[in-house]
């Protein structure tokens, strides 16, 4: 029985013979419960999630609001942010009160798995001004990726997956990768690469092994040296 005002309220009950048996009871209102209602937007992982409360109520005013994340966390704020530890589904709920009146509202929110976006270049950050360099792609996604983009620093970009890029002036470059995945989900990276006119040059060496004038070939010494 839905109760919205006070008075007497019956309950009859009749059987498969036919028989009834009628109860009465009266109920007074002491106030009334919220109606509760939030949304949320889907974040990516390692984003916090939103939760607009649109709760309401007719008569009186609202007291408290107790949200639980589904996670362990708690919140006793109207509108919260929650940021989750982990790509999954949860169930929320609020619960709404207006003095000893009470309500609660549940719904399952999805934060998305986020792809970790990686690079490497061929022979290290340090080359040569004109040298061509080789950007790899090493990036890992639980879900596929959609798209790339690469911002070398010097004001190109590429969308390959692994292009290659020669930088013309001597300095420090920021070269950001980006990389999208199927789900909406972003991430970045960024890594200095150091462009210079003239490389140092190598240092001295030794052979260790093997040794001057020692070296054999089917049991047969053979001269030589360094």
């Amino acid at each position: 029985i839905n109760i919205i005002t006070a008075g007497d309220y019956s309950v009859t009950v009749t059987d498969l013979l036919g028989c009834t048996d009628r109860d009465t009871n009266t109920y007074s209102l002491s106030g009334e419960a919220p109606v509760v209602l939030f949304l949320a937007d889907t974040a990516c992982f390692g984003d916090s999630t939103s939760f607009v409360n649109q709760s309401t109520i007719t008569i009186g005013a609202i007291d408290s609001y107790e949200w639980d994340f589904g996670n362990g966390h708690t919140s006793f704020e109207e509108s919260p942010k929650q940021l989750y530890q982990a790509a999954d589904t949860f169930l929320v709920r609020l619960t709404a009160s207006s003095g000893v009146c009470s309500s609660f509202y549940e719904d399952t929110i999805l934060v998305k798995a986020r792809p970790k976006a990686g690079f490497e270049v061929d022979y290290g950050y340090e080359h040569c001004t004109g040298s061509i360099l080789q950007f790899s792609d090493t990036s890992t996604s639980p879900v596929a990726i959609l798209g790339y983009q690469w911002t070398f620093g010097d004001g190109n970009t590429s969308t390959e997956q692994n292009p290659k890029h020669a930088y013309a002036l001597e300095q420090n470059y920021q070269a950001v990768f980006r990389v999208l995945a199927t789900n909406g989900c972003t991430d970045s990276v960024l890594k200095q690469i150091t462009i210079t006119d003239a490389m140092p040059l190598p240092g001295g060496f030794r052979l260790s092994s093997p040794l001057n004038h020692y070296l054999t070939y089917d049991n047969t010494p053979i001269a030589f040296s360094w």
